[in-house]
């Protein structure tokens, strides 16, 4: 992360606990103390961001929010399974010794084993596509774990640790075109593959065969993004049940789209707008607010449900997100009702942490401003609406370009007023000469000034205005 601003073709560094100390030193009244945070006093909205780019929520604590179905049982005899090509690849263990072609035939065995030979497997698509917004989060996942690429054969020992050869996009692609060839070789098996990311492709395949054949059909896999698509997609009265396969001691659970759309009416309809706005690949979590408190909120406050349904329209203006959005979050952070303003807001919740912590209030559990919460929302709408087949244009929704791909937006306004970026202090301790830093800024010296202050310095903003007064007088010459 960039942990500076660039100024007038200056690069000022931006350190939050000196920027604390400024405000701390300079504010004169409540008012100019409030207008303080109308800026995130960071390089970046802590709330929302961390040093390695969005904040990232525990996305499988929201299966806890859901109910297991107890009526359903799926077989390979009454059942057609849709399988995420993503979970396949990490759940099969791979031999510790042999080469790619043992590898290959395991994962056949296993789908045939669990799943028939009748499944249909998706994989997500790793092709580079600059308009892609999966992007950061893959970039963030490199970082975690980095590999090299490998080019590899069936003939090819296997030398790497599975999640490590994994973590790598290029190593992954090419490990999904070879073993597609193996799993539809004299089966019925069928492969495809996503352009981007594959859940909604998943879930609309499985929807796609309900119609054609009228027989049950189930989603494997253990992303959130499954059963989310599939409560928020799925038609009624039609039932595409999700498998969640067990793991260790836990067990696998069944999850039912039909009955959870009847067990709470709203949830269809607000489902994708709360999975994206609580954080997802593409939008960022909260600090501390995870998703089952976003569940909580839509269940308590009927206000959510119309939010959320302005994130479903498909003309709604970026303003009127925004309020949407701003809305959303005052209720998120128990805001007063004659609390309108988020930045009001953010400076409330700082006055009463101050009141009841002895150490640092931390930025990080404060509201973000209303301008780095403009540009969250904006994803969150992007998202929603992609989710729901609807293509924008990402740069105009919250992201960027770069040489790395698509980049989220921060926030479009400073980290925090110039008057506080542009103070200047010298460590002058014997009077402050033409070396002096606040001088060769011309600058006066403050009170923030380490040694100077205090003993008849030169540079002080008083003596300055006397000598610009001796300048400035001119005695009066005989006509």
């Amino acid at each position: 992360m960039n942990s500076g601003l660039k100024i007038h073709d200056t690069i000022v560094p931006i350190d939050t606990n000196l920027l604390y100390q400024r405000i701390m030193k300079t504010v004169r009244s409540d008012t100019e103390l409030e207008n303080y945070f109308n800026y995130e006093l960071s390089p970046i909205p802590q709330a929302l961001f961390d040093s390695h780019g969005m904040r990232k929520g525990t996305n499988s604590t929201l299966y806890k929010s859901f109910n297991v179905s107890k009526n359903l049982k799926l077989t390979t005899e009454n059942c057609k399974f849709v399988i995420d090509g993503g979970y396949l690849l990490h759940c099969v263990i791979w031999p510790r010794v042999g080469t790619f072609l043992d590898v290959f035939n395991a994962y056949v065995k296993y789908v045939e084993k669990h799943y028939g030979l009748e499944c249909l497997i998706v994989f997500d698509g790793y092709e580079h596509n600059a308009d892609s917004t999966k992007s950061a989060e893959r970039c963030r996942r490199y970082s975690l774990k980095k590999c090299p690429d490998l080019m590899f054969s069936e003939d090819t020992p296997l030398t790497l640790a599975q999640d490590l050869f994994l973590s790598n996009e290029k190593n992954k692609a090419r490990l999904i075109c070879l073993l597609s060839k193996h799993l539809t070789t004299g089966s019925q098996i069928k492969v495809y593959q996503a352009e981007d990311d594959a859940d909604t492709l998943i879930v609309n395949k499985a929807i796609s065969v309900v119609r054609e054949t009228n027989k049950q059909v189930a989603i494997v896999g253990e992303d959130i993004d499954l059963l989310v698509l599939m409560v928020a997609l799925t038609p009624a009265p039609s039932d595409v049940p999700l498998l969640k396969p067990g793991k260790g001691k836990n067990a696998a659970q069944i999850f039912s789209a039909n009955e959870l759309q009847t067990s709470n009416a709203n949830l269809k309809k607000s489902i994708l707008f709360i999975h994206a706005v609580s954080g997802c690949d593409t939008t960022s979590a909260f600090r501390g607010k995870g998703k089952g408190t976003f569940i909580k909120l839509l269940e308590k406050c009927a206000e959510v449900s119309r939010i959320a349904e302005k994130f479903n329209e498909i003309d709604c203006t970026q303003e009127e997100l925004c309020q949407a959005g701003e809305q959303l979050v005052l209720l998120l952070y128990g805001a007063k009702k004659s609390v309108t303003a988020l930045n009001k807001c953010r400076f409330q919740c700082f006055n009463r942490a101050l009141a009841r912590q002895k150490t640092e209030v931390k930025l990080q559990t404060l509201p973000p401003t209303s301008d780095a919460c403009k540009q969250h929302f904006l994803r969150v709408y992007y998202q929603v609406q992609l989710w729901r087949g609807r293509k924008l244009n990402p740069k105009e929704w919250g992201w960027k370009s770069s040489e790395l791909g698509l980049l989220p937006v921060p926030m479009l306004n400073p980290p925090a007023p110039q008057e506080l970026l542009q103070i200047i202090s010298c460590t002058c301790s014997k009077g402050c000469s033409n070396r002096c830093s606040c001088k060769r800024a011309g600058l006066p010296c403050s009170d923030i000034c380490l040694h100077c202050s205090g003993l008849g310095c030169s540079n002080q903003a008083e003596t300055l205005i006397e000598e610009e007064a001796e300048d400035e007088f001119e005695p009066a010459t005989a006509a």
